[in-house]
């Protein structure tokens, strides 16, 4: 079960790499790459930069095949934090549709040498009831992957 460990270390890794890679210089609409970092709990302030977090939330029933192998599902979440004022909402979006094609164009450069298929679950979004200045988004993904090998068929 260790190598699956590691393999759920490297699809973290590679989903922060990715999305490390999110700035106005390379295209992207804003530059959440710059904060982009894994899930560390600190509190988030009014004023302060947009900040990116990414944790796995959960690890789905790993299971071992017949023919050899594990198959796992992880879930993984962004986590976009903003206070922009009256911008915060259209922030989010543009935080949102960032991480959503990071990822799309990565499926195959990324994704493919790990043995793991991406989906998006959901986004949601939300705004401070009080000042309505702090927002918050969640991005949903899961991610499906194996230990298979294949081999030349004789």
């Amino acid at each position: 079960m260790a190598a699956l460990d590691i393999k759920q270390q490297l699809i973290m890794d590679v989903m922060l790499g990715a999305l490390k890679n999110i700035t106005v210089l390379n295209g992207y609409r804003t530059d959440i790459g710059i904060t982009v970092s894994e899930y560390n709990g600190d509190v988030f302030g009014k004023g302060e930069d947009p900040r990116t977090m990414v944790f796995d939330v959960s690890d789905v029933n790993t299971d071992e095949r017949a023919q050899g192998g594990y198959e796992g599902k992880i879930t993984i979440e962004v986590h976009h934090l903003c206070s922009m004022g009256k911008d915060t909402i259209p922030y989010l979006r543009k935080m949102i549709a960032d991480v959503n094609r990071c990822i799309g164009l990565n499926r195959e450069l990324f994704w493919g040498s790990l043995n793991v298929t991406i989906t998006r679950v959901k986004d949601e979004k939300g705004i401070d009831k009080e000042d309505r200045t702090i927002g918050g988004a969640i991005q949903t993904f899961e991610v499906t992957y194996s230990d298979y090998e294949f081999g030349v068929m004789e």
